[in-house]
């Protein structure tokens, strides 16, 4: 359960947002109502991130800077929006564990590396443990922008988060993170100030290295 005392204002107005989003479409006249695209057709773009699932042929997620994340399993044919129902639909890195194809994790906010004024953030970490069906989120919540998401190849639970942080202000939720629980909790094993954040992190699990890219 989230609540709104640990948010920043930025932070709650997203979740108040998505909440009234949600009342409007359960009481909504329409709600019921079938319909159907009749153009025009606009490709949205922005594709944040991609990645496919070990021995799952045809499996692929797309996630979109502002546009939510998409699964196929017949190698493109046909696409499912499977995360539509969440606060925000702006995907920054998406990873799909090694060890357990089940297991997803995806980071919110636009991971654009440059200043502009379209890269719209998110509301941090969430995860999936059933191939993207429900999902729940797992905090650093005032993130902002995720560039990058790791996890073990040997252990889905060991992740690394790299936190942009917010474009346009300082705040303190932002560097390199590390869960050990599967994002019950997290470390903040890396922070350089509350206007510098790590963009990239890579993980080399064979020689417990870690490399992470910081950008202001």
């Amino acid at each position: 359960l989230l609540l709104y005392g640990n948010l920043s204002s930025v932070s709650q107005d997203y979740y108040r947002s998505g909440e009234e989003h949600r009342f409007m479409e359960d009481n909504s006249p329409f709600s019921g109502i079938e319909w159907a695209s009749i153009g025009p057709a606009f490709q949205g773009g922005r594709v944040e991130t991609i990645d496919c699932p070990v021995d799952q042929p045809g499996v692929i997620y797309a996630g979109f800077g502002s546009g939510s994340l998409w699964k196929t399993s017949d190698q493109g044919m046909s696409w499912d929006c499977i995360f539509k129902d969440e606060y925000t639909q702006r995907i920054g890195d998406l990873v799909v564990s090694i060890s357990n194809p089940d297991v997803l994790y995806i980071g919110k906010g636009e991971n654009l590396r440059a200043s502009r004024g379209f890269s719209i953030p998110g509301t941090g970490i969430y995860k999936s443990v059933d191939g993207g069906k429900t999902w729940y989120n797992k905090g650093l919540t005032d993130s902002h922008h995720i560039g990058r998401v790791v996890v073990d190849p040997t252990d889905h639970n060991i992740v690394f988060v790299a936190a942009i942080g917010h474009f346009w202000s300082k705040n303190t939720e932002r560097g390199l993170f590390m869960s050990k629980d599967g994002g019950n909790s997290w470390e903040h094993i890396l922070y350089i100030s509350d206007e510098v954040g790590i963009v990239d992190v890579a993980w080399d699990a064979v020689n417990k290295i870690v490399y992470a890219a910081a950008w202001d």
